[in-house]
C-alpha cells in the first residue's frame, strides 16, 4: 500500500516521510527574519534593525538603503 502524494504540500509530504526539516526550516526562516528586523518592518513597526529601510515610491518595491 502507498501513501497519495497528488497535491501535498511539503510540510505534507515531511510527515508522511517522518521528516522535519521542513519545519525546521521554516523555523530558522522566521529567526532570521526577525533578527535582521524584517518582520517588525512588515508589521509596520520601528525598531533598531529597520532603520536601513524605506519604501520604493510609486513602485509597489520594498528597497532596501544600504549604508
Amino acid at each position: 500500500m502507498y501513501t497519495e502524494t497528488k497535491g501535498k504540500t511539503l510540510e505534507e509530504m515531511d510527515r508522511v516521510f517522518g521528516s522535519h526539516t521542513g519545519e525546521q526550516d521554516q523555523l530558522l526562516l522566521e529567526e532570521a527574519q526577525r533578527d535582521v528586523g524584517l518582520t517588525a518592518y512588515l508589521d509596520g513597526q520601528t525598531g533598531s534593525h529597520d532603520q536601513g529601510f524605506s519604501r520604493g515610491v510609486g513602485t509597489g518595491v520594498n528597497m532596501v538603503e544600504l549604508a
